[in-house]
This record gives structure tokens, sequence and C-alpha cells, in this order.
């Protein structure tokens, strides 16, 4: 999951420009892992549906996800916050 996740950013970064790999570019090696076919960002997009699918989530707007949300409800709790 690890390698998918590293070889989608290096990809990303491939079509600004920056080469991050020496040697075979990360479209190349994604090519030749999945067999897929198409320009850099319909190989991209399908990274994206891929990733999607092992996290288990979209973040399409790109905005950070307020973690507070995920935690337990501390309804019990006495503890104030002040500003």
């Amino acid at each position: 999951m690890f390698r998918i996740l590293a070889l989608r950013q290096a990809l990303k970064l491939e079509i600004q420009g920056i080469k991050v790999i020496r040697g075979q570019t990360a479209y190349s090696i994604i090519k030749q892992a999945t067999g897929w076919k198409g320009s850099r960002e319909a190989i991209l997009a399908k990274m994206d549906v891929l990733r999607d699918a092992i996290i288990g989530e979209s973040n399409e707007d790109n905005k950070p996800r307020d973690l507070a949300e995920d935690l337990p409800d501390t309804a019990g709790s006495t503890a104030k916050v002040s500003q």
C-alpha cells in the first residue's frame, strides 16, 4: 500500500515537471505493474480511484480533516477550554 501511495505522489510531481526517481519514471513503473495505458493524467486519475478504494474515503477538496470529528464524544467531561 505504501508503494502505491508513494508512486502516486511521484507521478503527481512528474506531471509538474519534477523528476523524483533516478532511472525509470514513476509513470513507467505504474504502467508496468498495472498494465494500464494512457497519459500521465489518465494514469493519475486511475491511481486516485485506487487510492480512494484502499483508504476508503475521498478528500476531493484537499482540505485537512478535523481530527476532533474522529474522537469519541466527551460528553461527561467538565474540562473547559478558554481562548
